[in-house]
């Protein structure tokens, strides 16, 4: 008999051998997967659900993928790969954010609803044999397909309530003799009946009573049945996918939305980059994301490369022998290095350089660095430290003017920052002069000049024409 503490750490193991599987097979879905912190399903956790009458799965917060370890056991790795992408689009469409105090049944069916074609339509694992999938609510939010699910009960309900109504006034009216001559006169002739009148005919009294009120009590109770059986089949196709709760309180909305937006980008890029991007996904993700220029990609490429997340098959799962999964390396702090050409070649237009001080911020936010902002002519001029999460602020204007020498930059980085440094940009018109030699770390430079197509090492990215500069 398998103990509770073999199947929590076998459902931890299956979790992670999925997810791993699903890197390079699906790996937009992956990657979303890897920043859900998986969290046992408590008893407290239980009850509360049992509470608000959703399954006890699993579940998501946003945050959090809280499992059942009996539930991920019972599937298998096919049925997982489509459980998994459920959950995540829960997260995606902030459907743990968007509640705002509906009926959480309701509100789960309808975001199943609103949900499940898209991964029908992906094609992902294998769909669940009970699966909420209808054709009415095919391209709605998944408030309007509460309002319509919640409006259809409210109807069954005043009508299961004017039935009930109307039921026992009829009953009233016949006990006040009210509602029924013949009955009033029917009584009238049994009152003048003898006491030993009824012996020949026992139970008739008991028959009449018993024949009509039964009646109503049998409708009533199978429309209870068939109500609670209709909820416990939806509950139950809710619960072979998963659940969506509410975030936490203290997480922040504003927050959270930032966080998955930063989530999807990495995400499409990783499954662009691999080639798998799934149907219809990347429309979704425009849909929701603003575009990005093509400038802004490239800058946001230089950061993924420099700081994404990396994932090791070395490392022995330690309790589990033989046994080889994917481990997060330890994180260490990004910091960048970025040098601000302030020659008098050089001007910005003003809504340029908010953009990327704008774009920047974003990604310094996204892999959690540091930045270490230069104003440069023939000297660095000007020096600003950004703190991991902070951002650049808008209206910081390079300082400076006169020529152009690349080398106080590298010089800089040399005396200063050298051991931690993982890249430099360099915002130029390229007119200057270059250092001897490389460093030892990975170079962007981004410049507006049509005349010099080449650098002498690390990256070059050309801005359009015509956002470059002010004429």
């Amino acid at each position: 008999m398998t103990k509770p503490s073999d199947k929590s750490e076998l459902a931890e193991i299956k979790l992670s051998t999925v997810k791993a599987k699903m890197l390079w097979k699906h790996p937009f879905w992956a990657t979303c997967a890897l920043h859900l912190k998986p969290v046992e399903m408590s008893k407290e956790i239980v009850e509360f659900l049992d509470v608000i009458g959703l399954p006890t799965t699993m579940a998501t917060d946003g945050i959090h993928l809280i499992y059942n370890p009996d539930f991920v056991l019972s599937l298998t790795d096919k049925e997982l790969e489509f459980v998994l992408p459920h959950e995540i689009l829960h997260c995606i469409h902030e459907h743990q954010l968007r509640r705002r105090g509906r009926n959480p049944q309701i509100w789960n069916e309808s975001c199943d609803f609103a949900i499940n074609p898209i991964l029908v339509e992906a094609g992902i694992g294998k769909t669940p044999k009970k699966l909420l999938l209808d054709s009415q609510y095919s391209g709605k939010s998944a408030e309007e397909i509460y309002n319509m699910i919640f409006q259809q009960r409210k109807e069954e309900m005043e009508e299961s309530s004017q039935q009930s109504e109307n039921g026992e006034e009829g009953e009233d009216q016949d006990q006040n003799g009210e509602g029924n001559p013949k009955e009033d006169e029917k009584e009238n002739k049994e009152e003048k009946k003898k006491p030993g009148d009824n012996k020949d005919k026992p139970g008739k009294q008991d028959k009449e009573g018993k024949d009509k009120q039964p009646n109503k009590e049998k409708k009533d109770n199978k429309k209870k049945q068939d109500k609670s059986s209709k909820n416990a089949k939806t509950k139950e196709a809710v619960g072979q996918c998963g659940a969506v709760v509410d975030s936490p309180a203290n997480s922040g909305t504003d927050q959270q939305r930032s966080k998955w937006r930063e989530i999807i980008i990495d995400a499409v890029n990783r499954a662009k980059a691999a080639g798998k991007l799934p149907a219809g996904m990347e429309k979704m993700v425009e849909d929701w994301i603003e575009p990005k220029a093509p400038w802004e990609s490239t800058i946001a490429w230089w950061f993924q490369e420099r700081f994404k997340d990396s994932y090791t098959w070395t490392k022995k799962n330690r309790r589990i022998r033989d046994v080889y999964l994917p481990g997060r390396s330890e994180e260490k702090k990004g910091r960048v290095v970025l040098a601000f050409d302030t020659s008098g070649s050089m001007w910005y237009t003003e809504d340029l350089f908010k953009r990327i001080l704008g774009s920047i911020s974003e990604l310094l936010r996204m892999y959690k660095c540091e930045a270490d902002l230069i104003d440069i002519d023939t000297e660095v001029s000007h020096h600003t430290h950004i703190e991991s999460g902070d951002n650049i602020p808008l209206n910081y204007k390079p300082k400076g003017g006169g020529g152009t020498d690349f080398n106080p930059a590298f010089d800089w980085a040399r005396e200063n920052k050298q051991d931690d440094i993982d890249g430099l940009i360099y915002f130029t018109d390229l007119e200057g002069t270059f250092p001897d030699a490389p460093p030892s770390y990975n170079v962007l430079w981004v410049t507006w000049s049509e005349n010099i197509t080449t650098v002498p090492f690390g990256q070059l990215l050309k801005l359009p024409r015509e956002i470059e500069k002010k004429k």
